[in-house]
């Protein structure tokens, strides 16, 4: 996992390809989609944010955008789900006293 700083205000691109057990690609089209999980700060209250993913290639890459703008400074959680295949990480959103924070 690496220690990645994105600017608040900045659009973040969450891209994935699930696999099976074997490696092979897994086309989540076929079972159900996919869903992305962001956890984040807004005004000092958690979010949970559940939004389901987008594939422009039959399901090989799914993809959702993003924006920062409405989280505080902190660290970002996320997790992305198929049925039978999963992907998270986390970064940190940052953002100096010049920075608008986000509104309510």
């Amino acid at each position: 996992m690496a220690n990645i700083n994105i600017i608040r205000g900045r659009k973040v691109l969450f891209s994935t390809t699930f696999t099976n057990p074997d490696g092979s690609t897994l086309n989540p089209n076929s079972t159900g989609g996919a869903t992305l999980y962001i956890i984040f700060n807004k005004l000092e209250v958690q979010q949970k944010l559940k939004v389901a993913m987008a594939t422009a290639d039959s399901g090989v890459t799914w993809t959702y955008t993003w924006d920062t703008a409405q989280a505080d400074a902190g660290t970002v959680y996320w997790h992305a789900r198929c049925s039978g295949d999963a992907d998270e990480d986390s970064f940190t959103i940052v953002a100096n006293i010049a920075n608008p924070v986000p509104t309510p």
